[in-house]
């Protein structure tokens, strides 16, 4: 029969361990959400499925400064996980009813946010405007990039992302822009 436990797996150590107990699925988060690519072949050759909460930074660290090296899924790069993740669910609270269509809209009808990241990811730390992520490089860089920042500060790019949308916001660069497409 099949079955599944809902603790999250942030490590190879017990993403393994729970491949060899026969599990039928498994929720990713930390490092593991970060080397989609590796582990959505191993887990797929053994016919287990990926699950995953798009609207929550997935860590079981809350000291991260930014809280954009933690997991959680933009709804305007959900496409670029459906080779890697088989199951989105959205962690609700008691309003569930109301909040589940409202994640579904954004995420599977709109596809796209275009404000404050806190206001639909969960336990975010910095206020950052999605507007200003500009486009999708950023779900792209995070698939495969294995957290390479916390590891060996070899990458910077989240740190440096918040700073640019927030120079961009705080600027009259946006204003320009809007006036030039008008």
């Amino acid at each position: 029969m099949p079955f599944y436990f809902t603790y999250p797996i942030d490590n190879w150590d017990e993403f393994i361990g729970y491949c060899e107990e026969g599990v039928s699925d498994v929720f990713i988060v930390g490092e593991l959400a970060f080397d989609l690519e590796r582990v959505a072949a191993a887990a797929h050759e053994k016919n287990i499925r990926i699950r995953c909460y798009p609207n929550v930074c997935q860590t079981r660290w809350n000291g991260y400064k930014t809280g954009l090296t933690t997991f959680f899924i933009r709804p305007e790069d959900l496409y670029l996980y459906e080779d890697y993740i088989d199951v989105i669910e959205f962690d609700l609270t008691p309003n569930f009813l109301y909040q589940q269509e409202t994640y579904y809209t954004i995420y599977f009808h709109d596809k796209k946010w275009e404000g404050n990241l806190q206001n639909i990811i969960k336990g975010l730390k910095i206020p950052i405007n999605n507007y200003y992520l500009l486009g999708n490089e950023f779900g792209k860089r995070r698939i495969n990039c294995q957290k390479r920042c916390l590891k060996n500060n070899r990458c910077n790019y989240c740190e440096v992302l918040v700073e640019l949308a927030k120079t961009i916001e705080d600027s009259d660069y946006l204003e320009l822009y809007k006036r030039r497409e008008e």
